[in-house]
């Protein structure tokens, strides 16, 4: 008798979230001394591979916590935080946003690999990551440091959004 393919259970979900919440990167699961010991210990199982928890399940997920992410944040005043580093070459570019009048984790709003990140690709891309999911009407506080391209980028979106408050801070408490 064959072994059921993983794929075709639940085991699907609950294998993304064990990764998920162990901090495991998917990589894992095409590491030939993990696939042995899981085959070995959980013999009735066919492990995925990570391409096909990627390619199945990931879509899956993001889709639920972004509908997640729209019930809760949906008419309320928001708050947007952003910053950006960079890495062998690399610059990321990454917004949070959540409830001004919660406490909750922020979601995640966007990421995005940029060439040059600078205040008119900023306003830009928090416009467009907002117009995309929200009221735009709804931004009330940008939280950011104090890097000079990040006022700049607070003084293109109060352009926007006039009711809009920009906090500069050296750390943002995160």
């Amino acid at each position: 008798m064959p072994k059921p393919n993983i794929l075709q259970t639940k085991e699907l979900a609950r294998a993304e979230k064990l990764l998920a919440r162990c901090n495991l990167p998917f990589t894992i699961l095409d590491n030939p001394d993990y696939r042995s010991f899981m085959e070995k210990e959980v013999a009735k199982y066919v492990l995925p591979s990570k391409s096909s928890v990627r390619k199945v399940y990931l879509e899956k997920t993001v889709a639920k916590k972004r509908k997640e992410m729209l019930a809760s944040l949906d008419g309320k005043s928001l708050y947007v935080m952003f910053d950006e580093t960079s890495f062998k070459n690399r610059s990321i570019f990454t917004a949070l946003v959540g409830d001004c009048n919660s406490p909750r984790t922020p979601y995640i709003l966007g990421i995005q690999e940029c060439e040059t990140v600078n205040a008119n690709v900023v306003a830009q891309t928090i416009n467009r990551w907002l117009q995309k999911t929200f009221d735009l009407f709804s931004l009330k506080v940008l939280l950011s440091d104090g890097a000079a391209y990040c006022i700049k980028a607070g003084k293109i979106l109060k352009e926007f959004y006039e009711d809009l408050i920009h906090i500069r801070s050296l750390a943002l408490g995160l």
